[in-house]
């Protein structure tokens, strides 16, 4: 088994936590899976949000399939369809292992504060609007940069909340999955040793643009709408293969362009 870092000095004995980046993908995710396996931890953060814990305790039981357990969580109003669609197929890889983790003692946690969840539900039919204009020609860089802004300002000020739950939760050997930078940093402020494992760097558009506009919001740098506008039409042409090849195949294709 692959163990969290040690540290040789004093400080070996406080809390670590790890985390490890992924794309928002099955096949990123299924990478994950088989890494954490193999790690040995005694909590998992998950980046899903705290309404979910009981949907996520019931899969880590391993009593009912996954399959029933989201049909029951839809039939309650829990899984939005939809709005959730996606993150359930993209999570489903971590789904699976999370009894064979509970069996070695593993304790999971959903970490995603309600509010922050909800804004980004609230956002998408924006963004969808959005696209569609952008597609067609119309452009508007300050209604995207104030959509964004929004979901940037709201992430930022649930920081700390967010961090004070895990910091509550955690044990001696703790990993997140796609946990925020700016909690990592308040984590390690508050004593935690952090270190992070990369799997896929985002390369979406709108992901690239959001942490830009974060940037502003933190750093005070500028952001020109030519830049919003670029990303913009980034994110149009990243629309146009998803609607070709679907959510995954696109990113896949996307990120190797990126690359070269």
């Amino acid at each position: 088994m692959f163990t969290i870092p040690l540290f040789d000095n004093k400080e070996s004995m406080e809390a670590k936590i790890g985390n490890v980046l992924t794309v928002e993908t099955e096949y990123s995710k299924m990478k994950a899976a088989k890494l954490i396996e193999d790690i040995v931890i005694d909590s998992l953060f998950l980046q899903l949000p705290i309404e979910w814990q009981n949907l996520i305790d019931e899969i880590v039981s391993g009593n009912k399939s996954i399959k029933k357990i989201v049909e029951n969580a839809v039939d309650a109003g829990i899984i939005k369809v939809p709005e959730d669609s996606h993150l359930v197929k993209e999570y489903r890889p971590l789904f699976e292992i999370l009894p064979n983790l509970h069996k070695r003692g593993v304790k999971v946690y959903c970490c995603q504060d309600n509010t922050m969840h909800e804004t980004i539900s609230d956002l998408l039919s924006e963004i969808l609007l959005l696209t569609i204009r952008a597609r067609l020609g119309k452009i508007e860089p300050r209604k995207w940069r104030a959509l964004l802004e929004e979901e940037a300002r709201r992430e930022l000020e649930l920081i700390e909340k967010c961090s004070m739950y895990i910091l509550s939760k955690a044990k001696s050997k703790n990993l997140g999955v796609d946990l925020p930078r700016e909690i990592l940093e308040s984590l390690k402020a508050k004593g935690f040793l952090i270190y992070e494992i990369t799997l896929d760097v985002p390369s979406k558009p709108l992901d690239l643009l959001k942490y830009r506009i974060k940037q502003n919001l933190i750093k005070g740098e500028e952001i020109s709408d030519d830049e919003v506008a670029y990303y913009v039409k980034e994110h149009v042409h990243f629309t146009e293969l998803i609607m070709r090849y679907g959510f995954d195949e696109a990113y896949r294709i996307w990120s190797k362009s990126k690359k070269g």
